[in-house]
């Protein structure tokens, strides 16, 4: 068999649509695939052209590139567009295409892939995740509103948090789904206070040792809560690690550097700002510069730097407004006491 007739037949049993088209756009050559993906017979394609294989919408784009392409110029050697079947059905196609010269025939050669099934799936996703976000979106509602019934205070923290995390996330380009996935944990970072009786959370004395271990155990009730919730974030270990700091003395777990998620850095960090910036039962607000001098001072230490200086700056940049709306004005009567709660002086964290 001669060589010219091999690639011939090669060509032509090719399970991919492969064309030769002429300056002008017009189809020269084309195997038996690429008729059949667009629904025609083999000896009708002489007819065909760019004109009447690619969607209206799509044609223009195609022609430039041709065009570019037949020049010298920059095209794309890859790209998806829309063409038209014989019988006017949408085809999403992936076109690979260069530069053809041979035997006087000036050119482009163009390989094909029907890609419309892949496009239905994509969208059948998408379409599945929004359903998903919806659900989401109307779980967290419920949670607040359970949260908001106990504990106003906690729902007030979390909201805030929550938008303190996403503009520390836009500051250290976060992508758009990862900062939806952080500001959902953060809506519901400590949706384990749920389990913690209402008169600990509020109380404005001291808590004993119990008390104390039954606030720190929050995070992990929340974990517990949430972890068998199919979600496309880590959510669950993030509202089990926000109480974590880089040098290994937070809690539950008491891990340290990189076994912290960088989704539950930001969370405590941000959970630390709003918790010192606001008013508490147990003391007065201590205001954003405090709180900016807390995490500053232990950058490195308790708290990962690149976090710190990426919620410095969204601050000092406005990208976050933090207004406390609600919060009562600090009492002056006790303006001049010590304004950590006890858990606090034990533990050199404050306790959100």
């Amino acid at each position: 068999m001669k060589a010219s007739k091999l690639y011939k037949d090669l060509v032509e049993e090719s399970g991919v649509a492969i064309s030769v088209d002429d300056q002008e756009g017009r189809i020269r050559f084309c195997n038996r695939k690429f008729a059949a993906t667009f629904g025609y017979a083999p000896a009708e394609m002489a007819e065909q052209s760019l004109q009447t294989l690619i969607h209206p919408d799509d044609a223009e784009m195609v022609r430039r590139y041709h065009r570019d392409r037949i020049s010298g110029l920059d095209a794309p050697p890859r790209y998806e567009v829309r063409g038209m079947r014989k019988d006017g059905t949408v085809l999403f196609l992936e076109v690979a295409a260069a530069p053809f010269r041979d035997d006087g025939l000036e050119g482009t050669k163009v390989y094909l892939w029907d890609v419309s099934g892949r496009r239905l799936l994509e969208n059948r996703l998408n379409n599945t995740l929004k359903a998903l976000r919806k659900t989401t979106g109307t779980m967290v509602q419920v949670i607040e509103r359970m949260l908001e019934i106990r504990d106003p205070y906690t729902v007030n923290h979390q909201q805030r948090v929550a938008d303190l995390a996403r503009a520390i996330a836009m500051e250290m380009g976060f992508s758009a789904d990862r900062i939806d996935g952080l500001r959902l944990a953060g809506l519901i970072h400590d949706i384990g206070k749920i389990a913690i009786p209402a008169e600990i959370l509020t109380k404005p004395t001291r808590l004993s040792d119990v008390e104390i271990q039954l606030i720190r155990a929050h995070p992990r009730i929340g974990y517990d809560l949430i972890k068998s919730i199919d979600m496309p974030w880590p959510v669950a270990m993030t509202v089990l690690q926000h109480h974590e700091r880089l040098d290994g003395s937070g809690y539950p777990l008491g891990i340290s550097g990189n076994e912290i998620l960088p989704e539950a850095k930001i969370v405590g960090v941000a959970d630390v700002i709003e918790a010192m910036a606001s008013h508490r039962p147990y003391r007065p607000a201590l205001g954003i510069t405090k709180a900016l001098e807390e995490i500053s001072q232990k950058s490195g230490v308790l708290y990962d730097k690149d976090v710190v200086e990426a919620c410095v700056k969204a601050l000092q940049q406005s990208r976050f407004d933090f207004r406390l709306e609600g919060a009562p004005s600090p009492n002056p009567e006790t303006a001049g006491e010590d304004p950590q709660p006890p858990e606090k002086r034990k533990s050199g964290m404050p306790l959100a």
